[in-house]
């Protein structure tokens, strides 16, 4: 994966900035998903930074009550994810909108790669307090 990201945003503005903390996750093995997602989500938020506090559930509850459930915004088949009502997607220069124009919700690295220091501001933007 790795290889791929680096051909795909190499030539991004904050690439070089970003590159030696996050390829050791696509260089090495975790022998759980859930592992490398985890420690992949905390440094991004280090780099970005983000003021948050993530916590696991301590059981699985099937309609949670007062919490954010995004389970089911991110599907395979586009007539299955649910828009999320907190949020709206803003513009920033991408590596290949000239060729295809602005594709919001690519990445949290597209975004990262892309604007830098900015996405935390970007992502503040677009984030709809209600």
């Amino acid at each position: 994966h790795w290889e791929a990201i680096r051909s795909a945003y190499g030539r991004a503005p904050f690439f070089e900035h970003y590159c030696d903390e996050l390829a050791p996750f696509y260089e090495k093995k975790e022998e759980f998903l859930f592992d490398f997602n985890w420690a992949l989500m905390e440094t991004i938020i280090e780099l970005l930074p983000i003021d948050t506090d993530i916590q696991l559930t301590e059981t699985y509850e099937k309609q949670p009550q007062n919490k954010l459930d995004l389970r089911n915004a991110i599907h395979p088949k586009a007539h299955r994810e649910r828009p999320d009502e907190h949020f709206k997607s803003i513009s920033y220069n991408q590596v290949f909108e000239e060729r295809h124009g602005f594709l919001e919700n690519l990445s949290i690295l597209d975004l990262l790669f892309c604007t830098g220091p900015q996405a935390a501001l970007i992502l503040d933007e677009a984030y709809l307090k209600h």
